[in-house]
Parts: structure tokens; C-alpha cells; sequence
């Protein structure tokens, strides 16, 4: 949660999100991209694609989604020993 709170603090100190609170609930609050926000993700999902169509050039459309969907069994797996099937948010929410 900590972790949390703190990039939260810095993407709103930078204009790129904002809190609002709920009316249901005033110690709740949601986060909204802001109109910078929104043009920064755009700017960096742009540079992600560049970026694997210069790494995964060579492979089709196919072979791209084989990839990942092996890249994400591995990394689930990876994740779940890691954590022996627990809690892997050491104990404090984060």
C-alpha cells in the first residue's frame, strides 16, 4: 500500500492523474487519468509497439502471439513458486 500511495503522490504531482473522492464513501477515492495522462499513456503504448516491432520484426502476427502467451504461462509460473502458492505481498498490503 505504501508503494502504492507513494506513485500515486508522484503521478499526480506531475499533472498525470488525479484523486477523487467517492460519494458513497468519503475515505475512498478513485484515480482518474487526466487529459496529460492520457496523452503520455498514448506516447508510451506508441513507444512500446516501436519498440517490439523492432525486437519482433521477424516474427508473424502468429508467432508474436505464441510468444507472448509462452512469455506469460512462464512468468505465472515463475510468480506462483516464487511464492509457494501464498501471499506474495509481504505482509503489508503492498
Amino acid at each position: 500500500r505504501t508503494n502504492l500511495v507513494g506513485l500515486l503522490n508522484e503521478l499526480e504531482s506531475a499533472g498525470l492523474l488525479e484523486r477523487r473522492r467517492t460519494s458513497e464513501d468519503r475515505r475512498r477515492h478513485t484515480v482518474h487519468l487526466t487529459a496529460l495522462g492520457s496523452e503520455r499513456l498514448a506516447e508510451a503504448e506508441s513507444a512500446l509497439t516501436a519498440a517490439e516491432d523492432k525486437v519482433l520484426g521477424g516474427l508473424d502476427e502468429a508467432q508474436r502471439e505464441s510468444l507472448y502467451l509462452l512469455l506469460q504461462q512462464a512468468s505465472s509460473d515463475r510468480y506462483a513458486a516464487d511464492c509457494g502458492g501464498g501471499d506474495c505481498s509481504g505482509g503489508d498490503g503492498s
